[in-house]
């Protein structure tokens, strides 16, 4: 069959690309059934797109979650899916109702055991208050405890009796820089005092029946060698003494006799059984001469 110009209707040969009468061009039937092809391919592909995002709801049942949270917009709050949602509120929730976290449970623990530590620490503090104010109060002020030594001394003429006493500060300053003197003829004469009680065996009671505190200005009187005194008290002591020994023999013999009683240092003292150091020195000295004496030498 032969070919027409389509623009002129004159007749053309098969292979003619242009008309012979008009010079239009001629479009062979294989460039139609392309261009045809072509535009048959394109058509296709843009309806599902349009499709898909003007429905996005008519998804089917087959496309799996993955792929609709795929085309649901990132940014965009209200196209959030429910599970998104219940889990956004969730959030806030659960960390409300977790009280007992573990670092939570470790700290409440460590304060309440401070509170503990400090409960007990106070408790200790009081108590020792108490039993100091006890002390100060009932006691004396920690002087009786000289007395009762210096009564021991007078019944036994112990030595370590008459050092509780004196107090270490002031025996060192008696002996050493009064009496100029060592301690060693010190002992050596309370040794000799000790020996010379052994005979008499006496017991002695005794009592305090008055107390007066002393004025800073009757302390400074018993200030010397560099020592302070910080603290005294005037005590009547009242003693009966038993004697049942070879020399003498009497029964419920009482006396009053008025100590003064001094914190000489950092111990304390009474300044009575201080002011025997000298004739215990002088019984040491005594008892020294004696043993360097040749007993062989004399002549009897």
């Amino acid at each position: 069959m032969s070919k027409i110009c389509p623009n002129c209707q004159a007749a053309l040969g098969d292979n003619d690309k242009f008309c012979a009468a008009c010079g239009a061009k001629i479009e062979s039937d294989a460039d139609t059934n392309v261009e045809s092809e072509t535009s048959a391919q394109a058509e296709p592909v843009a309806e599902p797109v349009a499709e898909e995002a003007s429905a996005p709801a008519n998804a089917a049942p087959s496309e799996s979650a993955d792929d609709v949270t795929a085309r649901q917009p990132v940014d965009s709050q209200d196209s959030a899916s429910p599970s998104q949602s219940v889990m956004q509120q969730a959030v806030p929730y659960k960390a409300s109702t977790e009280p007992n976290m573990p670092g939570e449970t470790v700290k409440k623990s460590s304060g309440k055991g401070l509170l503990i530590t400090l409960i007990i620490i106070i408790a200790a503090l009081c108590i020792a208050a108490g039993l100091l104010l006890y002390f100060l109060v009932f006691s004396g002020g920690g002087y009786k405890s000289a007395v009762d030594a210096y009564v021991e001394y007078i019944e036994s003429y112990d030595e370590e009796d008459l050092v509780k006493a004196i107090g270490n500060d002031a025996l060192i300053y008696y002996v050493e820089e009064k009496c100029g003197s060592d301690m060693k003829t010190f002992y050596r004469g309370c040794e000799l005092m000790e020996n010379m009680n052994d005979v008499m065996d006496v017991d002695v009671d005794y009592k305090i029946t008055d107390t007066q505190k002393m004025s800073s200005d009757e302390l400074e009187d018993y200030e010397e060698g560099g020592y302070k005194v910080s603290e005294g008290y005037i005590v009547d002591v009242e003693t009966t003494v038993y004697s049942d020994g070879l020399l003498s023999s009497h029964d419920g013999q009482g006396d009053t006799e008025t100590l003064t009683v001094i914190k000489f240092g950092s111990d304390w003292c009474v300044v009575e059984a201080a002011e025997m150091v000298e004739s215990i020195i002088q019984a040491g000295e005594g008892a020294n001469a004696l043993s360097d004496i040749d007993w062989g030498d004399l002549d009897f």
